[in-house]
């Protein structure tokens, strides 16, 4: 019912507006130019030569000006590029040398320059000698027996000190849980 209400008046909606009068625009009327006389004429021709005059010597300024800025630009461009080429290649020059000169140095190493020197021993240096502790309550008289004089001993092969690595701290696998399978899988809603 309410469906057959509304075709109805949307029938009769349309039928108001096929019914509508249709109102013409009016134009309006233009006004007929006064005919030019020879005179005003020819003022207004070289008046419009003047302009047209004026109007290209602006735009070919303006076009020089433009070009001028490009061009400016354009070298500006150049210069920054030249620059950045010219400071890679310093680089590169300067790495080069660095390599050169490197190998160069490795070529000429021999093992006596890897192994260091060993210090000559000096007939002047103090042997230590670990005197002997007195206890402080003597319980028995004991005889005071002399170590042996100690001498640190210095070998021929260089010292390599040997520094430990930073730990890296390691971040065991995560384990994987068990919870999907003891969690129910989502139903489905019903229809």
């Amino acid at each position: 019912m309410e469906n057959e209400d509304f075709e109805t008046k949307l029938d009769e909606l349309e039928m108001e507006i096929n019914d509508a009068e249709v109102i013409e625009t009016i134009k309006p009327i233009k006004k007929k130019r006064k005919p030019m006389t020879a005179e005003h004429k020819a003022k207004c021709m070289a008046s419009l030569a003047k302009a047209r005059a004026a109007s290209q010597l602006k735009r070919g300024k303006k076009a020089k000006a433009k070009k001028i800025l490009k061009e400016k630009d354009d070298a500006e461009v150049d210069k920054i590029l030249d620059l950045h080429i010219k400071s890679k290649a310093e680089k590169e020059q300067a790495k080069d040398k660095e390599i050169a000169m490197l190998k160069k140095k490795l070529e000429s190493l021999t093992l006596q320059d890897v192994i260091p020197k060993p210090v000559p021993k000096n007939e002047s240096e103090k042997v230590e000698t670990v005197e002997p502790i007195e206890p402080i309550e003597p319980i028995e008289p004991i005889e005071p027996v002399a170590p042996p004089p100690c001498t640190v001993l210095r070998t021929s092969q260089p010292v390599v000190k040997v520094e430990p690595l930073p730990s890296k701290k390691v971040i065991p696998k995560s384990i994987p849980s068990n919870r999907r399978h003891i969690i129910r899988p989502k139903m489905k809603p019903r229809m």
